[in-house]
């Protein structure tokens, strides 16, 4: 363990040694490191090594070993009988002590101050060799950092955080990591879209974020996986020139985070996860049901319960940003008894309803601004029992994105129920034409119209969609009950039917939203074109 000048004198202030000024004329040192952003320690580069604590106090021109602290009274600096600091063996002194205190006081102040972190220390190591959570690093933090501790993975979710780092407690998580909440999502949005933030991940060693207006400034360190920055240790800086002396302590404590991160990742254990067995139904299609219901009703989702899926269809910033898991995050915190994962580059989350306390009316209210500011297609399955249509029901979410972004691109959530007629017509006209598969009866009519200018499609269609009240129809075509009367005896001659049989008028019905389909992919393409 090494201590930074600046850290030293920060220390010595606040323990009422007073008076104390940071020479400004060092030369750096063999030991010569990144100054710190605190105007009184400029120019202070060397650091105080843990062998410092075992220094004696010095008087007058007595020379300290190498790597030892020399604590003396010398007449020859500012005023006499001045308290000097000095690290190692240099022609001035680090920290000058200018009131009356006794050497043997300063040296009890700095040796206290080594044994404060060498207790912090080995408290890091025990956690380190139990393989303790993030979370446990950072709490275990606070009485030495003096400020509020984040870790962030470099897809923005959050692993861990002390109380109010994020604008809110983060009390709540799994297994150690905690995820994106709907207080925080505002403050991961704010970072996501900072280039200052993404473009510091090449950087060693610690250090500034200047912050942006959602996030306050902080002191960071970046961690790696396989030499790329996987994720950042945070400290706030709401005052970085006060707060920047005790930036070196990041330096100390992210090993052990890295430690915790590399054995605590999720992952571990994900045969046994909720999150597992999803991805494997959802890229298995032959997948062995019976083994997935059973893993499924272990892990305290009953087969005799309700599910539905969401389907979330990221935008391609989120994709670029590698977020997916961010979201992951968000919904299982937002939604109790529900798993996301990222899938096909897309998110998918099934919520057991058993175990979920929120109906589906209260479930999409919750995520729906969460979608919309977001710039997320969000598609909504049906409700079905049991686990053996799980994967339909991620069949029926995607489908409801796909097909409502044609029929609406300007709505950014879609329901199956709302979607599945036009999915219907779609899988109808795969092989042959609208004009081919409708009623041979309404072709008619529609000729008759366009060559002798009447409105008997029309007509039929506003009966049909009225369920054949003819009092109704009349008052929404703006004619007298007497001509609509006419109208329907005219299209019952041209289609031979009297409407009686049901399956007569669902395909006429039918018909009509296969032109309408028609004509409106005929649109599409032309727009496209």
């Amino acid at each position: 363990m090494r201590i930074s000048p600046a850290y030293l004198y920060k220390r010595l202030s606040e323990n009422h040694i007073t008076d104390v000024v940071v020479n400004r004329d060092r030369k750096s040192d063999s030991n010569s490191q990144r100054h710190s952003s605190n105007p009184e320690a400029k120019g202070t580069y060397g650091q105080f090594s843990e062998k410092a604590a075992l220094s004696c106090v010095c008087f007058g021109e007595q020379e300290p070993a190498e790597d030892r602290i020399r604590v003396a009274c010398t007449d020859t600096g500012v005023s006499k009988n001045e308290i000097v600091v000095t690290y190692g063996i240099g022609p001035k002194p680090d920290i000058h002590i200018l009131d009356n205190t006794r050497p043997e006081s300063v040296l009890f102040e700095i040796q206290e101050i080594f044994r404060e972190l060498q207790d912090w220390f080995e408290r890091l190591t025990a956690i380190e060799q139990e393989n303790g959570m993030v979370q446990s690093l950072l709490q275990e933090s606070l009485s030495v950092v003096k400020g509020q501790l984040c870790v962030i993975g470099m897809d923005y979710k959050v692993i861990a955080a002390t109380e109010g780092r994020m604008r809110d407690e983060l009390s709540s998580y799994k297994d150690g990591f905690m995820g994106t909440t709907e207080e925080s999502y505002s403050d991961i949005t704010s970072l996501k879209q900072d280039p200052v933030y993404y473009k510091l991940k090449d950087i060693d060693g610690v250090f500034f974020y200047p912050g942006n207006l959602a996030v306050d400034p902080s002191y960071c360190i970046n961690l790696k996986r396989n030499g790329e920055t996987a994720f950042r240790l945070m400290i706030n800086a709401a005052n970085p020139e006060k707060d920047g002396a005790s930036s070196f302590l990041l330096e100390i404590l992210a090993p052990f985070v890295s430690h915790a991160l590399s054995y605590n990742l999720p992952g571990k254990g994900a045969d046994r996860s909720l999150q597992h067995v999803i991805l494997t139904f959802l890229s298995l299609k032959d997948a062995d049901y019976m083994t997935i219901s059973s893993r499924l009703e272990q892990l305290g989702w009953p087969q005799e319960s309700s599910y539905f899926c969401l389907v979330l269809k990221p935008s391609a910033f989120d994709v670029m940003n590698m977020t997916l898991r961010t979201i992951c995050g968000y919904l299982e915190n937002t939604i109790p008894g529900s798993a996301a994962v990222a899938y096909d580059q897309k998110v998918v989350m099934f919520v057991c309803m058993a175990v979920c306390p929120y109906t589906i009316a209260q479930i999409e209210q919750r995520l729906s601004l969460f979608i919309r500011d977001s710039f997320l297609k969000a598609g909504y399955s049906r409700t079905a029992e049991g686990h053996f249509n799980l994967r339909r029901q991620y069949e029926q979410a995607l489908i409801a994105i796909e097909t409502g972004e044609r029929l609406r691109p300007d709505r950014w959530i879609f329901r199956f129920r709302e979607t599945a007629l036009f999915y219907i017509l779609d899988q109808a006209e795969k092989r042959l034409p609208a004009h081919m598969l409708c009623h041979e009866g309404l072709l008619k009519l529609i000729e008759h119209d366009r060559i002798h200018g009447t409105e008997y499609a029309q007509t039929l269609r506003v009966y049909l969609d009225n369920s054949r009240n003819a009092v109704r129809s009349a008052k929404e075509l703006y004619i007298h009950r007497s001509t609509f009367l006419y109208r329907i005896d005219r299209i019952r001659e041209t289609l031979g039917s009297d409407f009686d049989d049901p399956d007569e008028v669902l395909y006429l019905m039918l018909s009509f939203r296969l032109l309408d389909n028609e004509k409106r992919r005929t649109k599409e393409e032309g727009h496209s074109a």
